[in-house]
């Protein structure tokens, strides 16, 4: 990965970083929905998805565009699944993803513990700055403002 995206900005590198989140958040989502209805493996999908979105410097629209097909691909996912009593999620007319306040807790868990994902990224308008992880998943994944 460092190899790949190491000029970041370069053409090929944002191409490698586009192909790397698409191919995590697939991968990923698939894992989520194939680990239902037990849920064991959770855990540890969230702090791969976690890792893999925030674990290196990668550029904000980057890690928005990988939360936000992450979000999309789970949820499509998991209504493809007949027998799924409870949704991971939902898409509103517009396209949007919204993930179910329990599961995006769980994956909110595992990014807050990723250092990066903490940074403050702008004064807030309430109590708390905006943190990365606020900027470029709550935003991007559910209703929540920020997280914590």
């Amino acid at each position: 990965f460092r190899k790949q995206y190491a000029r970041g900005y370069a053409a090929l590198s944002q191409q490698f970083g586009y192909q790397f989140v698409t191919a995590l958040a697939d991968y990923a989502a698939q894992g989520f929905v194939d680990a239902l209805p037990e849920k064991s493996q959770w855990p540890h999908l969230a702090r791969a998805l976690a890792h893999g979105l925030y674990g290196e410097r990668m550029d904000r629209a980057l890690i928005s565009y990988g939360a936000h097909y992450f979000a999309l691909r789970v949820v499509l996912l998991a209504q493809s699944v007949e027998d799924l009593e409870h949704p991971l999620g939902t898409i509103d007319d517009k396209g949007r993803p919204t993930l179910h306040d329990d599961f995006l807790a769980l994956l909110l868990d595992a990014i807050a513990a990723e250092p990066i994902a903490s940074e403050v990224v702008a004064e807030g308008t309430g109590e708390r700055p905006l943190r990365l992880l606020d900027e470029t998943f709550c935003q991007v994944v559910s209703h929540f403002r920020s997280y914590g």
